[in-house]
């Protein structure tokens, strides 16, 4: 059995969520034209010499279902705390409130997830755009499509130390009810 000690499973989720920071920046980026409710976002991330954010969070699920259900229950506890569950195959689940959906938009100088947005440009269903972001630090653009009021799309390239990062990320809503997943504190 393989075991992933809170802190490490702590780090994984951290830096699985920054890379889903994008997709969850994009629900803010679309409040406007969304609908609430329970949300799933799926992103696939690529880093020269590492493994995906999907492939991570697929990973951390399949440690977190053999763990003893004490530990388990405390790691759930702490991403719940975070306003996150996790769905089937790595993805990450999220409650949107109404409140959520009818505020916030995409702007210039927003600040999400440790990334700050520059140069956004709203056009009919598409948002573009620079993202400058921290941890870890990574510049680059975004191209993100809004298909329905329950399901979009996001494309960025992003620089940093590590080389070109190239992630997707899709959101799609599953349903009006978010379940036992709390709304994140934003």
């Amino acid at each position: 059995m393989t075991f992933i000690p809170p802190s490490l499973a702590g780090r994984h989720l951290r830096s699985t969520l920054l890379g889903l920071g994008i997709g969850a920046a994009t629900i803010s980026a679309q409040a406007q034209t969304i609908d609430p409710g329970l949300w799933e976002l799926t992103s696939e991330m690529k880093t020269p010499g590492q493994a995906d954010t999907q492939q991570q969070m697929a990973d951390l699920q399949k440690q977190l279902e053999s763990m003893p259900a004490g530990m388990r229950g405390m790691l759930e506890k702490q991403m719940a705390s975070m306003g996150v569950g996790l769905g089937a195959n790595g993805a990450i689940r999220v409650c949107i409130t109404s409140e959520q959906a009818s505020t916030g938009g995409m702007y210039d100088g927003k600040q999400e997830g440790g990334c700050t947005y520059s140069n956004v440009k709203h056009s009919g269903k598409t948002i573009t755009g620079t993202m400058t972001c921290t941890q870890p630090a990574m510049r680059g653009d975004f191209v993100s499509t809004l298909h329905s009021k329950s399901h979009f799309a996001t494309q960025a390239k992003l620089t940093g130390s590590d080389g070109l990062t190239e992630m997707t990320a899709v959101g799609r809503r599953l349903s009006t009810d978010c379940g036992n997943i709390q709304p994140a504190k934003r």
